[in-house]
């Protein structure tokens, strides 16, 4: 199993042409890794699902690979606030056939949720 990051891509400020590249690069790569049996989208738990990870998403929707939505940071995220973001990424995630309906919570400065 290879674990791949690709920290800050729907958050950084990079212009849209930028941004399409990307798209690009990660549809490419999706399309042609015929190890690739799931993804993990790593989502802030203050925001949810961005435009970019919407993106990413569909392009996994869109061939065929499961993938499953993680919510970091919770321990930032005040309960409430959490609820919210929770209720939107499950909304997000009724819209893709190969997302997985379980949302994991994580926080590695408490360690809730790592080792589920």
């Amino acid at each position: 199993m290879y674990l791949v990051d690709c920290p800050g891509y729907g958050y950084a400020k990079v212009s849209k042409k930028e941004k399409e590249l990307w798209k690009k690069l990660m549809e490419g790569y999706i399309a042609k890794s015929s190890g690739l049996k799931r993804m993990i989208i790593l989502l802030d738990a203050q925001l949810g699902y961005g435009s970019m990870d919407i993106m990413l998403a569909e392009s996994l929707n869109n061939f065929k690979v499961p993938f499953i939505a993680v919510l970091t940071k919770c321990d930032k995220t005040k309960d409430d606030e959490l609820q919210k973001v929770l209720n939107k990424v499950i909304e997000v995630q009724k819209g893709f056939n190969f997302g997985s309906p379980i949302i994991h919570l994580t926080s590695s400065m408490t360690g809730y949720g790592v080792n589920e």
